[in-house]
């Protein structure tokens, strides 16, 4: 579910009636309708009891109304104090991130969110790999950074994880491969070579790309290794060899990259991007952190 849909969902509740909602939000009443059902889908059942143009909520509409009432009303709290923070002094965050565009697409739109709240603050971005950003942000070099949650389990207790979107390994080959076919399987890729990312690079990406090879009797030692994203993914257009990775790595501007189930989930299991930031900057960081947790990455 995303914020815009709870945000049109509270004013139908206010409103009961989509036609003043969307009068309220400046939007078609269609607009509002479709969202609504989009949300009442997602959660599995129905937000409200319609009698001709008035609604009503069900049972279920009531406790989600109430929920959520409370959390938007606890980001505007946030958005205050995060205001008088910014009456003491002006605020720059230094921001870790992965050289991954998606990330940056993220970052930018999500720092609408301090003008939202009426706060100036600079965004200054840093670029490096996961064991580099885990290191600055135990140093305090870095305010926040956007990783992996798998390879920040052991951050010291002064910083704060919160997942932001989940995400699953995937066999990711170009399309100009010779093996290359819609319903490609991993068995059939193992005379060919793996591309890795290198411990330098990650603290799991070899170790979780081996094991997963592994379980399908692929030969392991037919394997290349990078130390960064952009050189793996120049490589993989190239059309020789393919990897085990996250979508949201690559940036695939040709298409020519393609995405297929990795297989068997107890090798590679469930992750989840992660934005960790020193708990000095709660007030601040977390409307911004909220707000990226609504987005689609």
């Amino acid at each position: 579910m995303t914020k815009i849909q709870i945000l049109y969902f509270l004013e139908a509740a206010r409103q009961k009636n989509i036609t003043r909602a969307a009068n309220t939000l400046f939007v078609s009443q269609q607009v509002v309708s479709r969202q609504i059902k989009k949300l009442e889908e997602e959660i599995g059942f129905p937000l409200f009891i319609r009698n001709g143009r008035q609604l009503e909520l069900t049972e279920g509409g009531i406790l989600f109304n109430d929920f959520y009432s409370k959390m938007i009303q606890g980001e505007k709290e946030m958005f205050a104090r995060a205001r008088n923070l910014m009456q003491v002094k002006d605020i720059t965050l230094k921001i870790g991130v992965l050289n991954i565009s998606r990330i940056y697409d993220w970052i930018a739109e999500a720092s609408g969110v301090f003008e939202e709240a009426g706060i100036k603050c600079m965004l200054l971005t840093e670029i490096g790999s996961f064991n580099e950003l885990y290191q600055k942000i135990i140093s305090g070099q870095l305010d926040m950074i956007i990783s992996l949650s798998d390879e920040s389990e052991d951050l010291p207790e002064n910083i704060i994880r919160k997942n932001i979107c989940s995400t699953w390994p995937q066999i990711v080959i170009s399309d100009r491969h010779p093996a290359y076919h819609e319903g490609l399987k991993l068995e059939e890729l193992k005379n060919y070579e793996i591309y890795m990312l290198s411990n330098r690079f990650s603290k799991y990406a070899m170790r979780n790309t081996m094991a997963h090879c592994k379980e399908y009797g692929m030969n392991t030692e037919n394997i290349v290794v990078f130390d960064d994203i952009a050189s793996l993914e120049m490589a993989l257009l190239n059309g020789k060899g393919y990897t085990i990775a996250y979508e949201q790595y690559f940036r695939n501007t040709t298409g020519h990259l393609k995405f297929f189930t990795a297989g068997n989930a107890d090798v590679y299991q469930e992750n989840a991007f992660m934005i960790a930031y020193d708990m000095s900057k709660k007030d601040l960081i977390e409307p911004f952190a909220n707000y990226l947790e609504q987005m689609e990455m």
